[in-house]
C-alpha cells in the first residue's frame, strides 16, 4: 500500500510539474518577443534649423521663442529658456544652460538640455555652440534618448537668435 500511494502521488505531481515548466517557458518566450517589441529603435540624425525671438526674464535669464525646422519634426513651435551660469568679465564669454523644446504639429514634443559658451562677437551679440541631450518628451519621443550638438547666433540688441543643431535621436514607438 506504501508502495502504491508513492506512486499515485507521483502520477498526479507529474502533470503539475509539466504544467509548471510549460508556463515558465511560455513567459521566457513571451518575455523575449516583449523585449524586442519595445526595445529603442536605432538612432536615426535629427538636423533643425531655428530662428526666434529672444526676451530677457531676469538677471540672467533668457526666454527664447521661434519656429524650427526640421525633416524629422517637420516645422515645429520652439521654446527655450536660457540661464547664464559664468560671465567672464574681461571676455565677455559666457556659458549658460539651455532648456529647450520642440513641439511638432500633431502635439508630441522633444525636450533637449544645452550646455553652451557662447562668445562675445560685439556689444551685445553672441555666438556659441552646445552640446545637448535629449532629457524628456511626449508621445513619440515619450521615452526618447540621444544628443548632438549646436551653433547659436544672437542679437540681444534685436531680440532675435538663430541656431542650427544636429545629432542622433532613439524613440521606442
Amino acid at each position: 500500500m506504501n508502495e502504491k500511494s508513492e506512486q499515485e502521488t507521483r502520477a498526479t505531481r507529474k502533470p503539475w510539474r509539466l504544467l509548471a515548466l510549460a508556463g515558465v517557458a511560455t513567459m521566457g518566450i513571451v518575455g523575449i518577443g516583449m523585449g524586442t517589441a519595445y526595445a529603442a529603435k536605432p538612432a536615426t540624425p535629427l538636423k533643425a534649423a531655428i530662428a526666434g525671438t529672444v526676451t530677457p526674464t531676469g538677471e540672467t535669464t533668457f526666454a527664447l521663442a521661434g519656429t524650427a525646422v526640421s525633416p524629422q519634426l517637420g516645422v515645429a513651435v520652439y521654446d527655450g529658456e536660457v540661464t547664464i551660469t559664468t560671465l567672464d568679465p574681461n571676455t565677455g564669454t559666457i556659458t549658460d544652460v539651455l532648456i529647450e523644446t520642440f513641439t511638432t504639429a500633431n502635439g508630441d514634443t522633444i525636450t533637449l538640455r544645452c550646455d553652451q559658451t557662447a562668445v562675445r562677437l560685439s556689444e551685445g551679440v553672441y555666438q556659441g555652440a552646445d552640446t545637448w541631450t535629449v532629457i524628456g518628451g511626449t508621445g513619440k519621443y515619450a521615452d526618447a534618448t540621444g544628443s548632438g550638438t549646436g551653433t547659436t547666433y544672437v542679437d540681444l540688441n534685436q531680440g532675435v537668435f538663430t541656431k542650427v543643431l544636429t545629432g542622433r535621436v532613439s524613440t521606442s514607438g
